[in-house]
């Protein structure tokens, strides 16, 4: 697992996806404790990635 993280990571940051690639993990593990679908996992890896583009650009104002 621990490899594939890697890959996902690498990917994220490829992608300019860097807040996804910071809360993977803990999403990760929170969506298996929660046994949450898919769909909600990535709605919330979303959703962070949302947040933290919005702040960075409230930042920059």
């Amino acid at each position: 697992m621990e490899l594939q993280h890697q890959r996902i990571h690498e990917l994220c940051g490829q992608l300019k996806l860097d807040a996804m690639a910071h809360v993977y993990p803990q999403l990760a593990t929170e969506a298996v404790s929660k046994q949450l679908s898919f769909a909600d996992f990535f709605e919330g890896l979303l959703k962070s990635q949302m947040s933290a583009r919005q702040i960075r650009s409230q930042q920059m104002l």
